[in-house]
């Protein structure tokens, strides 16, 4: 047998296996990268967003230089995104999980098990929302390897009640973003698991937040025509989290904005809105216009949340890995009540971000977070939630290359 032969045999095949092609994407790109190095190593992306009818870019992922594989895409069949518009109940409702168990006996169990073929490991980024969470048993019970990379900020969600909670798949590694998360893991899991829990980073901010996105935001700015304050609002879809329904998030956004924009008009600034990609725009943008606020109130779609982040002066989320993102840029936060769950996560009770009552009046609420500045409690939780050691790619690889000596 010659070298090459041999080293075609030593080839281990590493699937990336991602649901969104934005955020997992870039969460993964760095890991890629990081295989790609290694000799013996090839990344295989395995992309299902089509399931959740979001456009794959495969110019992306030839210019990476790898294999990719593409799961079924339902958009073709002329399905919109289901924000605000869900019909199959929360994700532990007897509805959902009949369909989906017909669906993957049915339809989806043969076609992604061709998909993951000939793999050696996987990386993903969630093993609780179908189809992940049944892959994820398939391969476990196949002895492959799995690793999960931490997706985003962990807090129970109303519709993921009676369902396997996140993490907890009898996975082999769980890489999460900082030492706050991997307590929260270790914690969860008990001393029994199976899963060995690492704080290794996050991969895609440990590039992401060493670039210089002062030009990306000077340039959104003048596109604007904005030259005074700008209060960032960072929604997210609470409605398909199982917090509340369509119409009270608009009703909440609808309160805020009644309150925020007459008070930045006041000061000659602004409110900008970065929606998720699962929000309706034309939904938010009559609740502008109905409230007369269209000359202080945008809809704002940057190239990049960090290009939003570094526009505003200040942020308000309502339950969104935003919030940490808008720490970790030095940016002052502020939480939005969900009724009948307060301020999600812990940014507040953790002394990391101002907590906004919707029961009192919000306009004295709003100056006092307006004067207020980033401090010593927010560069703490920063650093708890996010390991800033070694290069989280390099860490991960250097895991996944012990389980799977080549």
């Amino acid at each position: 047998m010659d070298s090459n032969q041999e080293g075609m045999q030593r080839m281990k095949k590493i699937g990336i296996l991602i649901t969104n092609p934005n955020h997992h994407w870039e969460m993964m790109s760095p890991v890629i990268d990081e295989l790609k190095t290694e000799e013996n190593y090839e990344p295989i992306l395995i992309s299902l967003s089509g399931l959740r009818r979001l456009a794959d870019d495969p110019a992306r992922y030839e210019q990476k230089g790898i294999e990719y594989r593409l799961g079924p895409n339902l958009s073709k069949l002329g399905l919109r995104n289901s924000s605000g518009q869900q019909t199959l109940g929360g994700g532990g409702s007897l509805k959902r999980r009949i369909i989906q168990r017909l669906a993957w006996s049915v339809w989806l169990r043969r076609r992604l098990t061709r998909l993951l073929r000939d793999l050696d490991g996987v990386l993903l980024l969630n093993d609780q929302a179908f189809p992940s969470d049944l892959i994820t048993q398939q391969l476990v019970s196949r002895r492959i390897w799995v690793g999960l990379l931490q997706e985003g900020i962990r807090f129970p969600l109303p519709n993921e009640a009676n369902t396997a909670s996140y993490g907890c798949n009898n996975i082999h590694a769980l890489f999460t973003w900082g030492e706050s998360s991997a307590k929260y893991f270790r914690n969860k899991l008990g001393p029994a698991t199976p899963t060995r829990v690492y704080s290794v980073g996050n991969p895609r901010y440990f590039e992401l937040l060493q670039q210089d996105w002062s030009e990306n935001a000077a340039a959104l700015r003048t596109r604007i025509a904005c030259r005074g304050e700008v209060l960032g609002l960072a929604s997210n879809p609470i409605d398909d989290q199982g917090f509340c329904t369509p119409d009270s998030k608009l009703a909440l956004l609808q309160a805020f904005l009644s309150t925020a924009g007459p008070l930045m008009r006041s000061r000659e600034g602004e409110v900008w809105i970065k929606l998720h990609p699962r929000e309706s725009k034309k939904q938010l943008q009559h609740v502008i216009w109905s409230l007369n606020l269209q000359d202080c109130v945008r809809v704002v779609e940057p190239d990049s949340i960090f290009t939003f982040l570094t526009a505003v002066d200040r942020v308000v989320v309502l339950a969104s890995t935003v919030g940490l993102e808008a720490l970790a840029m030095n940016r002052p936060l502020a939480v939005l009540p969900i009724e009948g769950y307060g301020h999600v996560h812990d940014y507040v009770k953790e002394g990391a971000a101002f907590a906004l009552g919707m029961d009192q009046d919000l306009r004295p609420q709003l100056e006092s977070f307006l004067a207020a500045s980033f401090g010593d409690a927010e560069r703490k939780y920063v650093e708890s939630n996010l390991e800033t050691g070694a290069r989280p790619a390099k860490t991960m690889i250097g895991i996944l290359k012990n389980a799977i000596p080549a």
